[in-house]
């Protein structure tokens, strides 16, 4: 069995909102596998300029659930250009009294 490198970490920034999406609703619909998380889940991962900043936002299923956390974005970028395979676990926490979170796992190939 071959030894994978991993990266894990917390999704960033998910009490936002982006137009009239909040993250939260997003986070919540993948918890509870509520349409439009309910089947498989797409997930994209964007770059973009933040105040300067590289940043990289996370998205499922078109809907927004945060940016990967400023300290592991530039090493989340460069795995990202040299491997073209990678799996994800993702874990949605919280709800009740609690903001929804998501933790994300990547096994790179």
């Amino acid at each position: 069995e071959p030894q994978y490198e991993t990266t894990t970490f917390n999704i960033a920034g998910v009490t936002f909102t982006d137009g009239r999406y909040k993250r939260q609703t997003a986070l919540r619909m993948l918890k509870f596998k509520d349409a439009p998380m309910d089947g498989s889940i797409l997930f994209e991962f964007e770059q973009y300029d933040y105040e300067g900043q590289q940043a990289v936002k996370i998205i499922a299923n078109d809907r927004i659930l945060g940016n990967v956390p400023t300290d592991k974005v530039d090493d989340f970028i460069k795995k990202m250009e040299t491997h073209s395979d990678y799996d994800i676990d993702y874990v949605v926490k919280g709800g009740g009294d609690y903001p929804f979170g998501c933790t994300m796992t990547f096994t790179w190939k």
